[in-house]
């Protein structure tokens, strides 16, 4: 059930972990992935986790890695990544996360102003806050060393960018990966990260109200368009349910 190793449909590409993950077919979702995509209006454009880290790791310009690392890694918004400062990350093994910034809607009820009940300055700002868990250790120890590298201060912004500039980054990043290994199957934008953060978190068997809470989600039914890509699951199912009666010989005693 559990695999060490993982390679995906490009020679290419090739995936090592240091933990027992979910053994997962990735070059039938990627042969499926347009079916689930036309199947579905509902669904978004996504790349698959092999496809997603051989982007990330084609790109050669450190601080622009940075950013689609952490696009992929927290399923953050671009406004969102636009926000986070080291002050937002807590650092403590497997167990780090970050304190991201929700940027959402808010409905009529929620309008009105709310008391106060921190006293504390507020060096995290004033919008809403979720708990990411980070529990990649090679993501939180390059996540460490750009911090140390640039010498970030605490409260200062990781990327003191627009969201045009972002959109550039990943279509020259798109393009550079391309001319290597050949086109995408999908369009790809900055919120593809995002799709693809909860696309992966599906496949590893998320409960879709976690991943609501990841991803911000005001309600489960925007984290639900995700589940269609167990679209090979259906037929796992199928495989359970028996359509003629089983006749089985009886041995006459006589």
């Amino acid at each position: 059930m559990h695999s060490k190793h993982l390679v995906s449909a490009s020679p290419s590409l090739q995936i090592a972990t240091d933990g027992p993950i979910v053994d997962i077919n990735w070059y039938y979702l990627m042969k499926t992935r347009a079916e689930v995509i036309q199947a579905n209006d509902s669904m978004p454009a996504y790349l698959l986790m092999p496809e997603i880290t051989g982007l990330i790791d084609n790109e050669l310009n450190a601080n622009r890695r940075m950013a689609f690392e952490m696009m992929w890694m927290l399923g953050c918004r671009v406004s969102e990544l636009l926000l986070l400062t080291p002050r937002h990350f807590v650092f403590n093994g497997q167990s780090s996360y970050v304190n991201m910034p929700t940027l959402k809607r808010r409905t009529p009820d929620q309008t009105k102003r709310r008391r106060k009940r921190l006293n504390d300055s507020d060096t995290l700002g004033n919008l809403p806050l979720r708990q990411i868990p980070i529990t990649d250790a090679q993501f939180v120890a390059r996540l460490q060393s750009h911090i140390v590298t640039v010498r970030l201060p605490e409260n200062r912004r990781f990327f003191g960018i627009t969201r045009r500039t972002i959109n550039r980054w990943v279509d020259e990043a798109v393009s550079n990966y391309e001319a290597q290994y050949g086109p995408f199957q999908v369009h790809l934008s900055p919120h593809v990260f995002r799709h693809s953060y909860a696309v992966n978190a599906v496949l590893h068997f998320t409960p879709l109200k976690i991943l609501q809470v990841w991803l911000g989600h005001a309600s489960q039914a925007n984290t639900e368009i995700y589940t269609k890509v167990l679209f090979s699951d259906s037929f796992e199912f199928a495989k359970r349910i028996a359509w003629r009666p089983v006749i089985q010989a009886i041995d006459n005693p006589l």
